[in-house]
């Protein structure tokens, strides 16, 4: 099975795969510059501007899966009630693809331990660009835009995406860059994994585990995970 993981074809698929499913889950913020109402119930479609003091927007899920035609509607506007001068603006997103679409693309960015020889030179910066688009993604994007305030639950990866990691510890267990990179992805972002990842490399797996502390790991991640997380009593 792991050899015929290890195709040329099949990595070209991997790419193409990859590439669509890193865009995908960013079309929600290109939609909100668009002025379309194709997704507005008709029934609230009326308001005097003249009359608005305040705005308010919100954000409310819609099925993607199996509705697929709901992705154009992503980051648009679904709905508008004006009240005592106040307009309140319902905008589209999908915890789906919040949840599902992202546990793919991890699932993806994990499954890289099987492509190496392609990646060759490459793969360090592949793995330096996965942290960055999940460091950009989970804490600039949906912090800074305010999703997480609006009942939208906090990123955690799925117990498939922890399930590749442990298949990777097994079949890849000479990749330490990317075992490296996997689990301080657990340490930042999927933390309700980072306990049992940590005991099952202890317990199962002190070679590798031996291998990350060469690079001070246990030194380093506390001091990213600060900075990420509790930087914002600094920002004022």
């Amino acid at each position: 099975m792991v050899k015929l993981i290890q195709n040329k074809h099949i990595f070209k698929i991997y790419i193409v795969a990859l590439t669509a499913f890193l865009i995908l889950p960013f079309y929600i913020f290109v939609n909100q510059s668009s002025d379309s109402f194709n997704c507005l119930n008709e029934k609230n479609n009326t308001f005097q501007e003249s009359d608005i003091l305040e705005t308010y927007i919100e954000y409310e899920s819609i099925s993607i899966f199996p509705e697929y035609k709901n992705i154009l509607c992503l980051g648009k506007i679904i709905n508008l009630e004006s009240n005592n001068n106040t307009l309140f603006i319902k905008r589209a997103y999908s915890d789906q693809l919040f949840t599902y679409g992202l546990d793919l693309i991890l699932v993806l960015f994990f499954t890289a331990s099987f492509f190496r020889q392609f990646f060759k030179k490459n793969y360090i910066y592949f793995q330096i660009f996965q942290f960055v688009y999940f460091l950009l993604y989970i804490n600039f994007i949906l912090n800074s835009f305010g999703f997480y305030a609006y009942n939208i639950p906090k990123y955690d990866p799925g117990y498939f995406v922890f399930l590749v990691f442990i298949f990777n510890i097994k079949e890849n267990n000479d990749d330490t860059l990317g075992l490296l990179s996997q689990f301080i992805f657990f340490a930042m972002f999927g933390t309700k994994y980072f306990g049992l990842a940590a005991a099952i490399l202890i317990i199962f797996k002190k070679l590798i585990l031996s291998n990350f502390m060469r690079y001070k790991i246990f030194i380093i991640l506390p001091i990213l995970f600060f900075i990420i997380w509790f930087k914002k009593p600094f920002d004022s």
